[in-house]
């Protein structure tokens, strides 16, 4: 079953303040990285928290999923990750 890695966050890559204070977004996608499946300032491990073999039995899910979406993929992974995105600043705040 190999490394089963919890992940790590990565949010400080997305997520930047510009010098006049307005926050700056800048997207990655769904992609793999040190064996977790990363999306939206977050890597997950395939097994421990997906409950997947493997990456590639995600990535394999993920691809079949979106490639049944009425809507582009592209378009999907980027609205996905800037709602996971938000979400992990708003919880941040409120334990804050």
């Amino acid at each position: 079953m190999g490394n089963h890695n919890l992940g790590s966050p990565y949010i400080g890559d997305l997520v930047g303040i510009s010098d006049d204070l307005t926050l700056q977004y800048t997207g990655k996608g769904v992609f793999t990285k040190d064996d977790t499946i990363c999306w939206g300032g977050m890597g997950y491990s395939p097994y421990l928290q997906l409950g997947a073999e493997n990456l590639d039995e995600v990535i394999e899910v993920w691809n079949w999923f979106t490639n049944n979406l009425k809507i582009s993929k592209s378009l999907f992974e980027i609205e996905i990750e800037k709602t996971s995105v938000l979400e992990f600043i708003l919880f941040s705040i409120s334990l804050a």
